[in-house]
């Protein structure tokens, strides 16, 4: 829920965070987004709509994701994280 124009709670913050992290794994990584979704423990579906920006993660498919971002964040060439970054102290 926005509470006010343009503002978003704490669990909508967290949520957008973890959800673009996901979407950057799901780019640039070279696993499967089957592969990803058996790795994470959701569905092939949820993952594919929680991509695609078309649904809401339930609070456990969120756990999941999150969870799942923090054991396998991966480095750019640079060895720079691409998919973890500020989301393990933001996202607890």
């Amino acid at each position: 829920m926005r509470t006010g124009e343009g503002t978003m709670t704490r669990d909508e913050f967290k949520e957008a965070i973890i959800l673009d992290t996901l979407r950057r794994f799901v780019l640039n990584s070279d696993l499967s987004d089957r592969r990803i979704s058996l790795l994470m423990g959701i569905e092939i579906e949820t993952l594919r709509t929680l991509v695609a920006g078309t649904a809401n993660p339930q609070k456990q498919s969120l756990n999941k994701i999150r969870s799942f971002l923090k054991w396998h964040g991966r480095k750019n060439k640079t060895g720079w994280p691409i998919t973890v970054g500020f989301l393990p102290d933001l996202c607890d």
